[in-house]
Order: C-alpha cells, then sequence, then structure tokens
C-alpha cells in the first residue's frame, strides 16, 4: 500500500515539476509585463542608432541603394508626458546631400499633458528656417500611439511593427497562443518560446527567464489580412519585424534590453518596397528619474527667430519664436506654452 502511494506522489511531484518548466503563454506574458512596466513607469533614455536603408517608394521618386543614416536619440516618458528628440546625419537627400556629424538635423516632439508640438531644424540654415508646430489643448493624444511610432527602438519597448498596443497586450487579444514543448538556446539563455496567429499577424517572441523574462529575439510577419496599424490604404502586401542579438544590462532590480538588431522589410502592391535594418545602442537608461529638476517636458530646445505655426480651425497662424515665448511681428506675446 505505502509503495503505491509513493509511487503515486513521486508521480504528481514529476508532473508538477514538468508543469512549472513549461508554463502558459499567459503566464509568460504576465511575467514579461511586470518587467516592462517597472522600466515604462518613468525613464530618460539615451541611444545611438545606426541604420542601413534600401527602397523605392513614392513612385520610384525616391530610391535608395544601402544608405547609411545615424542617429543619436532621446526619450523621455513619465507614464502622462513624453518628449523625444533626434539629431540625424549620413546620407541626407539629393537635393541638400550628406549630412555632417558635426551639423546634424534635428527633430523632436513633446507632449507635456497640454500640447503636443514637433520642432526641426537644420544648423546650416538661419534660425526662420525651423520649424515648431504647435497644437493648441482641445485634442488629446495617446502616448503609448506616440511610442510605439517613436525613432528609439519602440521594439526595446515591446512595441512591434504595425502595433500600438504592446506585444503582450496584443497578444492577450490573440485566440492562437501557444508554447512550444521545447525551449531554445538564445545567446546563451534558455529561451520559452511563444508562437501566436490571428488577425494582427504572426508572432514568434523568445522569452528569456534568466534576464526578467524580457523578449530575447521576435519574429512579426503581416500581410495583407495584417493591416499595420489599421490604416488599409497603405495597402501592404508583406511585411516582416525582425528584433534579435538582444543584450540585457541589470539597473536596479530590472533587467533592460540596452543593445539589439532590427530589421524591417515591407512590399506593397504598388511593387514598391523597402528593407532597413537598425544597430541600436542605449548609453544611457535613468528609471523613475526627477523630470521636474530635469525639466523633462519643457520646450527648451528651439532656437530664437523659429517659425511658428500654431493648428487654428480656420487653418494656421503663423508667428515667431523668441526667448521661450511665442510673438508676433511686433514682439507682442500671441501665446504662451507654459502655465
Amino acid at each position: 500500500m505505502c509503495r503505491y502511494v509513493l509511487a503515486t506522489v513521486m508521480i504528481l511531484a514529476s508532473f508538477q515539476a514538468v508543469a512549472a518548466e513549461h508554463p502558459t503563454a499567459l503566464e509568460l506574458l504576465d511575467k514579461y509585463a511586470e518587467t516592462q512596466d517597472k522600466l515604462q513607469r518613468s525613464f530618460v533614455i539615451h541611444s545611438e542608432v545606426s541604420t542601413v536603408y534600401s527602397g523605392v517608394v513614392f513612385g520610384g521618386a525616391k530610391r535608395a541603394n544601402n544608405e547609411k543614416e545615424w542617429y543619436s536619440c532621446q526619450l523621455r516618458y513619465d507614464g502622462t508626458r513624453y518628449f523625444e528628440s533626434i539629431k540625424r546625419w549620413g546620407a541626407g537627400s539629393p537635393i541638400t546631400g550628406p549630412i555632417p556629424k558635426e551639423a546634424p538635423h534635428y527633430a523632436s516632439t513633446l507632449w507635456d499633458g497640454r500640447f503636443r508640438s514637433s520642432y526641426s531644424m537644420d544648423p546650416r540654415k538661419a534660425p526662420d528656417n525651423d520649424e515648431l508646430d504647435i497644437e493648441p489643448p482641445g485634442r488629446e493624444f495617446s502616448v503609448r500611439r506616440m511610442i510605439a511610432h517613436s525613432s528609439t527602438a519602440h521594439e526595446l519597448l515591446g512595441f512591434l511593427y504595425g502595433d500600438y498596443e504592446r506585444v503582450d497586450t496584443v497578444l492577450r487579444h490573440t485566440a492562437n497562443v501557444s508554447v512550444r514543448d521545447t525551449r531554445e538556446l538564445v545567446a546563451g539563455s534558455e529561451c520559452y518560446v511563444i508562437e501566436a496567429a490571428g488577425r494582427g499577424g504572426t508572432y514568434t517572441l523568445w522569452i528569456d527567464p534568466e534576464h526578467g523574462y524580457n523578449i530575447a529575439r521576435a519574429t512579426v510577419q503581416k500581410g495583407e489580412n495584417a493591416v499595420p496599424y489599421g490604416q488599409s490604404h497603405w495597402r501592404v502586401r508583406s511585411a516582416s519585424n525582425v528584433v534579435d542579438n538582444v543584450q540585457f544590462k541589470l539597473i536596479g532590480k530590472v533587467w533592460v534590453p540596452v543593445e539589439a538588431d532590427i530589421k524591417l522589410a515591407r512590399e506593397w502592391h504598388n511593387d514598391e518596397w523597402t528593407n532597413q535594418t537598425w544597430h541600436v545602442k542605449r548609453t544611457k537608461v535613468v528609471l523613475d528619474p526627477d523630470h521636474e529638476v530635469l525639466r523633462s517636458f519643457v520646450r527648451n530646445d528651439v532656437r530664437n527667430g523659429a517659425t511658428v505655426e500654431i493648428a487654428d480651425p480656420t487653418g494656421k497662424r503663423t508667428y515667431t519664436w523668441w526667448d521661450g515665448q511665442v510673438v508676433d511681428s511686433q514682439g507682442c506675446v500671441m501665446f504662451l506654452i507654459e502655465e
């Protein structure tokens, strides 16, 4: 009798061990989300990005063959406010020619909770060529959507190509989600492999339990029935997004992805196409910073004399930026960004 009881206990323990080694997809997504929620609560991230681009778009008006560009990026976020800035140099355009590293093009986007503003400038041109677009209060912005389109490797924040939501949220609404029976080795770590297929496309995620259940590798495939960002007018025939060679760093108690290679290939029905690769390296990550001390969400990067356009129901009004204020041709303050 005791022998059978002992055998039953041993079998039950064996089943429990197997279950522990093979969590469900939802359990893995929960662990991934727990790490990302800690990371994305509030942060400052600095990144260096190199990219190679080829493609034929705009009816053949733009053609590129292995054009190289470099970015120096900064992203700040506190859960409700958002700031992204990019310095870009390299390929440029047929008209302007290559952009020197010593005089990079600059662009930034700010959502301070009241206003959304976008600024761009070429330091080789006079300030009145700078452009600052401001949208006044009355329109709400989805900060998550801004992150989903950010240039600072949104894939490392879990926003894969074509989705406005983080991948763990996307897969929770995907019916066909499973975990492979065996783990696979990625960069020395035995990873769980989640597979999913649905209206959003097909996804494969390699989840690394040794590094906070972060994504060590990811592939996404979208086709005619999985339109990127829900924009059917794009008429995308196919799109493939790959995240690979991810490296991690322990910051405080949170494992943070700090380096990766990213690929994106797209084809359209009009035979246009693009292939692009990025190498992303996060050079600085600060979690839960004091944004007020840093003045993270204050528009203080605009040159005096920049042209300002403010959206209006009847069109756009044009002014000038001077000492942090929007003024008319007489120097009178017309619009206050800060309260």
